[in-house]
Parts: C-alpha cells; sequence; structure tokens
C-alpha cells in the first residue's frame, strides 16, 4: 500500500524578497538554540501556501499535469506585504509577513483549490513528512487544510520565523509568478522543489 506524501502548492519568490525573508529569519533564529523554522541552516524556502494536502506517489505525475494546464496562461499576481504580523501560540510565538487583501489572489487560490482537492485529499502522519519527528500541529494543519485553512478561511501570509519581531518592515510589492510544489517537513516548512512553473 502506498503512502501519501505531505506537499504544499506554493508561490516561492523573487530573489530580493527571498533574501529579505532570510534576513529576518536569521535574526529570529537567532534569538533560539535549535529553530523548527531555519532559511540559512536548512533547505527550507520562504513561501507562500496556496493548497496542503496529502497525495498517493502514483498521482503526483497527474498534479503536475493539472498544474502545468492550470497555469497555461495564468498572468503574474501582483501581491502587497502590509505589515509583519506575530501570532501567539500555547508555546511559542509566529513572525509573519502580511498580505494585503486581494481578490485576484483569492480568487486563483480557490480555483486552484478546486482543481486540486480530489487527488490531494489523502491523510497524512509521520510518514508523510520528509523526516518522521513531526508534530500534530502540523499533521493536523496538513490534514485539515482544505476544511479549515481555505476559501473563506485563507489566511494569506509568508512565515518568516519563530519569535518575534520588533523592527517595522516598509510596504513591499512584488509579483508572484514562481508556482512550485514542495514536500513538506514539520512546521509546514517548504523544503525540497518536485515540480515549478513560471506565470507569464
Amino acid at each position: 500500500m502506498e503512502h501519501s506524501i505531505a506537499i504544499d502548492i506554493v508561490f516561492l519568490f523573487p530573489k530580493e524578497l527571498e533574501n529579505e525573508a532570510t534576513r529576518i529569519n536569521r535574526i529570529l533564529t537567532g534569538q533560539q538554540n535549535n529553530s523548527k523554522i531555519d532559511f540559512t541552516n536548512s533547505q527550507a524556502l520562504p513561501h507562500i501556501s496556496l493548497a496542503m494536502g496529502g497525495v498517493l506517489p502514483n498521482n503526483l505525475d497527474h498534479l503536475k499535469n493539472l498544474l502545468n494546464k492550470f497555469s497555461t496562461g495564468k498572468k503574474p499576481i501582483e501581491i502587497i506585504i502590509d505589515s509583519l504580523v506575530t501570532k501567539e501560540g500555547e508555546s511559542e510565538k509566529i513572525t509573519s509577513f502580511q498580505l494585503k487583501e486581494n481578490s485576484h489572489f483569492n480568487s486563483f487560490h480557490a480555483e486552484l483549490i478546486n482543481l486540486v482537492n480530489p487527488i490531494m485529499k489523502e491523510k497524512v502522519d509521520n510518514n508523510s513528512f520528509l523526516t518522521n519527528e513531526i508534530s500534530t500541529d502540523s499533521i493536523n494543519w496538513v490534514n485539515e487544510y482544505f476544511e479549515s485553512h481555505s476559501f473563506v478561511n485563507f489566511w494569506p501570509h509568508i512565515t518568516l520565523g519563530i519569535g518575534k519581531y520588533t523592527e517595522s518592515f516598509p510596504n513591499y510589492s512584488f509579483l508572484a509568478n514562481k508556482l512550485a510544489i514542495c514536500k513538506l517537513d514539520d512546521y509546514c516548512t517548504c523544503e525540497k522543489i518536485i515540480w515549478e512553473t513560471t506565470l507569464r
């Protein structure tokens, strides 16, 4: 019996924004001994999550074909970072870039979810991720993504790391055009790109 793979369909960033996210992440990781979200000392990449779920290995090629067709003719989307936010959980704080409300982006997300939902509904567990020391929160987030984090519950953001970043950050706009599938690790970090394309 095949085991599901935990994946995320994401937007990756232009180099300038990737470097800025990595700079802030480096400051945040310096506040801890061993951060689970580390863009410098791991393969984790800053990204915007669009659709998470579990997929069977024999369905990956079908998913890639669907995304190739979906992305054909799609234009890059202008995205504006308008603030930094820190959300406090029971045991830690997570800092993210907050993205300005964008109807075009929300429509893109909704269309994508409707397309991939049928083949990304496989349940995931520890063995679905790149490593097997996975928090229950990460597993639940992926398994509940379509029901709890999509459509009206979609929160477009860019996770920067664990901790609180106290400096201000100016508004920043960029064109999101790098669409990718990545394999996930703990904290739903985007660790391994298995498909990507460029919107034109």
